[in-house]
């Protein structure tokens, strides 16, 4: 029996999820479950580090098909989100639910989500083991 070998392209594409938003929800936002599934959609909300009831992010909105349909991003490379990051430091998600290098203020949650690999590409790959920061 031959072995298959995965393609490597396969394994690390862009993998997204079609989902309906709130029209306040914008590209760069990360993104929570917020409900069930309605059709093929999933249903989303814009992360909130200071509510645990609104987190964790699961992935960060890349489109909006119109008000209220977005495409999200849950894992892989992404060379639209972000400038100037340093390349040392993590991404989060931000105070203001965007992706971020600076941690949000304490008490909030800390949640990781990616690597930058150049300063305007980062790698999504959400962490959903969050830390909670004390004052």
């Amino acid at each position: 029996m031959a072995l298959s070998r995965p393609n490597p392209e396969a394994l690390f594409a862009h993998k997204k999820v079609r989902a309906q938003c709130l029209a306040g929800d914008v590209v760069g936002n990360c993104v929570y479950a917020h409900g069930p599934k309605v059709g093929d959609d999933y249903v989303v909300r814009t992360a909130d580090p200071a509510d645990a009831a609104k987190m964790p992010a699961f992935g960060v909105i890349i489109a909006k098909l119109d008000a209220t349909h977005c495409w999200v991003q849950v894992q892989g490379e992404n060379e639209e989100l972000m400038t100037g990051m340093l390349l040392t430091r993590p991404v989060f998600v931000g105070a203001d639910g965007a992706l971020s290098q600076t941690l949000p203020p304490a008490p909030a949650f800390v949640q990781f989500m990616g690597t930058p690999m150049a300063p305007d590409t980062v790698w999504l790959a959400p962490n959903f083991l969050m830390t909670k920061q004390a004052l």
